[in-house]
Parts: C-alpha cells; sequence; structure tokens
C-alpha cells in the first residue's frame, strides 16, 4: 500500500541513514556513476525493500534526483502526518 511504501521510505532514510552514514554518501552524493547506483541498489537494497520503493529509488538516480531524498521524505512525513 502507499502507507507501506512511505513508511519504507521514512525507514530508509531516517533510519537507514542515521545507521548507516555511508549510505547516505553513497545515495547522495554523486560520488559515483548512476550506472553504479543502480547495481548498489540493485545488489544492496532491492532484497530488503519493497519492489515500489527499489524502483522509486532507481527511477530518483537515473535522473540525478537522489540528492533530494531527504526533502522527498520530508515532505512524505508532512503528507502523512
Amino acid at each position: 500500500s502507499e502507507a507501506d511504501a512511505a513508511g519504507e521510505l521514512r525507514g530508509l532514510v531516517v533510519d537507514g541513514f542515521r545507521e548507516l552514514p555511508e549510505l547516505r554518501e553513497i545515495l547522495c552524493s554523486n560520488i559515483l556513476s548512476t550506472e553504479r547506483v543502480l547495481e548498489f541498489i540493485d545488489q544492496s537494497l532491492a532484497n530488503r525493500l519493497s519492489p515500489l520503493v527499489a524502483n522509486f529509488l532507481k527511477v530518483l538516480a537515473r535522473h540525478d534526483r537522489l540528492p533530494l531524498l531527504p526533502a522527498i521524505e520530508d515532505q512524505v512525513e508532512r503528507v502523512w502526518e
């Protein structure tokens, strides 16, 4: 459901970034090429995320929008509340 996907995204950004600062660096800093980020999502995150959230991350990556992930999560949080 949309609520589940929103909660999953929130968990990734809030909990995942806090527990694994390197995750934020990989996803949000443009230090890796888009191709490498997509590989990282497939190899390291896809099996831990729903297909909807994993695909959302890939779309963001393909359009160089992953650095906006914290802002997107903030908006999701506002809508959720």
